[in-house]
């Protein structure tokens, strides 16, 4: 950053030229705005509850915030990790990631193939299995147990158990997802109440 001092009609004024800094907290703003929105794509979370938020902030390079979150679904409530970077100078958002550690996607027009992590294929299931048993009528679904049963062609299968209510009767499902690793599109779903 230049610092010039310039006289005028006898005042004597400082200027500076450089780029303006966006504060910790914007930046912290910003990429709670994001997770928010993730979290309600990908988990079907509407109200999280930030539990811990840690800002780095480097010079020169973008700001990196990270901390985790709650989800209240049923009686424990799940607890997540989030990270975003927020560029210092206009406080845009660079990425974004919900549990992932490998979530820091390429930058925009980039050619890099990305490889989605147990826990992307986790939530994708999760949530298309929560949009089929919210479509009956459920609510408050709770995923019980989950797990990835891998294959060497990439098409991996997640399976579980989940719980949901409707009219006060609570129902216990089991479900099947077949995704794929490499773009993370779910092949098939298959959701058996019992």
């Amino acid at each position: 950053m230049r610092q010039a001092l310039m006289g005028i009609s006898g005042l004597l004024v400082l200027t500076i030229s450089g780029v303006a800094q966006i504060s910790g907290d914007e930046a912290i703003r910003t990429c709670r705005e994001s997770i928010r929105k993730s979290a309600a794509s990908r988990l079907g979370a509407l109200n999280i509850d930030f539990r811990s938020t840690q800002l780095s902030e480097n010079q020169g390079a973008p700001n990196r915030v990270e901390g985790t979150f709650a989800v209240h679904w049923g009686e424990k409530p799940e607890i997540h990790t989030y990270a975003c970077s927020v560029d210092a100078s206009d406080g845009s958002l660079q990425w974004t990631q919900i549990d992932s550690k490998s979530a820091e996607t390429a930058p925009a027009g980039s050619t890099t193939q990305r490889t989605y992590t147990d826990t992307d294929l986790i939530d994708k299931c999760r949530n298309a299995v929560r949009k089929k048993i919210y479509d009956h009528g459920y609510i408050g679904m709770h995923a019980n147990s989950i797990s990835i049963e891998k294959s060497a062609d990439l098409s991996d299968r997640v399976v579980g158990t989940a719980t949901a209510e409707t009219g006060g009767n609570r129902n216990v499902f089991k479900f099947s997802c077949e995704i794929s690793r490499s773009t993370g599109v779910i092949k098939s779903i298959e959701v058996y109440g019992q």
